[in-house]
């Protein structure tokens, strides 16, 4: 793995092993943009909520509070702590990187929620475009590393999958169109901040075709 390649030639690494990954050493996030992360990721305040079935209908153990949601559209909610995280992770240097990478013209930001997973903590095998067709990418932003197990798997075909254990601080960037999960977190708590990048910032296609 060519860390300086996936950052200056994001382009390429999606196409090739449909994924990037970003260590702390890169600083695509200052060590202020990340304090500022965690401080909000800790609020008391966070609604926590348990998921155990996705929108694939895959098998999930795991807590979630959300900051956008894109159920029919994305909206913000939680306003007052997604005002604070919103303008870091849009920011136009993040946005625009990612733009480069997919060669688009504009990119929304559709979903963003944290992650928490205890021991025994699972994110079942799931395509994120069930969620909404038009999702190109997610970043995940590793937030702790109090943990053991909870890889992520990128698959790309039945025999061709990339495994990572996410260090403290890493950004992981994959395909939409590709099936992934998180394995069993075996010991600690695993918490991860997630968004969606898509073309589109309209009504969900999931939800249209359903009407």
């Amino acid at each position: 793995m060519n860390t300086l390649v996936e950052l200056l030639n994001p382009a390429a690494s999606l196409n090739d092993t449909g994924s990037i990954y970003l260590p702390e050493s890169t600083q695509f996030f200052s060590r202020s943009e990340w304090e500022e992360i965690e401080r909000i990721a800790r609020s008391p305040e966070l609604p926590w909520e348990k998921v155990v079935v996705g929108d694939a209908d895959e098998p999930n153990d795991v807590y979630v509070a959300r900051f956008i949601t894109d159920v029919d559209r994305p909206r913000v909610v939680n306003d007052a702590l997604a005002q604070q995280m919103l303008p870091i992770l849009t920011s136009e240097r993040v946005v625009s990187y990612f733009e480069g990478a997919l060669d688009a013209e504009k990119l929304y930001v559709r979903r963003v929620q944290i992650n928490r997973m205890e021991t025994g903590s699972f994110i079942g095998l799931h395509l994120d475009q069930d969620s909404n067709p038009d999702y190109e990418i997610s970043i995940v932003l590793q937030l702790g590393d109090d943990y053991q197990g909870g890889a992520f798997v990128v698959h790309r075909a039945e025999d061709d999958h990339r495994t990572y254990m996410t260090e403290y601080r890493s950004v992981l960037v994959s395909r939409c169109d590709l099936r992934h999960e998180v394995k069993r977190v075996e010991d600690g708590h695993r918490t991860t901040l997630v968004l969606f990048f898509s073309r589109d910032g309209g009504d969900n296609p999931r939800v249209r075709a359903a009407a």
